[in-house]
């Protein structure tokens, strides 16, 4: 009797093993349902993130800083929005899709200070527009349409008073 059960024990011993080792060979894990998913380096700091919050998900990336060296992820208008930051972490460059005051994308660029100093993107009333700024951030250049869908060119000095400007209405 204690040889049938050593046979029988052995023979389903077996077959569990074949049927495990036949499933370690599948590598698709289905569906992964996480709230986040963090990426760490050798050292433990945190390198990538990607999550989702009230407004939909982002990424996060480090660089080697500990400061914010990208940011993918949906801005306050559910829009579509990337920035690239600078090695200390400061914004340097913004890609939006209906951010901010625009019904459109638009591209801003920053200088070391954190001061704008270009905007390309649709105006609030859907118009393209190209703007420019000194460094302390006030406006000395703009290019686009104006409220009568003509286009116009404005100069404006250090301080964004205008000192020329023209329009293309004939």
């Amino acid at each position: 009797m204690k040889q049938y059960f050593t046979g029988f024990f052995t023979a389903f011993c077996l077959t569990a093993s074949a049927f495990l080792f036949l499933g370690a060979q599948n590598n698709d894990l289905g569906d992964v349902i996480v709230r986040s998913l963090k990426v760490i380096d050798d050292e433990g700091n945190e390198v990538v993130t990607l999550a989702s919050y009230k407004l939909g998900g982002f990424i996060w990336v480090w660089n080697n800083r500990g400061s914010q060296a990208v940011e993918m992820s949906v801005d306050g208008n559910s829009g579509g929005y990337f920035r690239a930051n600078d090695i200390e972490g400061k914004s340097k460059v913004e890609v939006r899709a209906g951010g901010n005051d625009s019904r459109g994308g638009l591209i801003e660029t920053y200088n070391a200070t954190g001061a704008m100093t270009s905007y390309l993107g649709t105006g609030k009333s859907g118009i393209g527009i190209l703007r420019t700024f000194n460094d302390s951030g006030v406006e000395t250049g703009y290019f686009g349409t104006s409220k009568d869908r003509d286009g116009m060119v404005v100069l404006s000095d250090q301080n964004g008073q205008i000192g020329w400007s023209v329009n293309g209405k004939q």
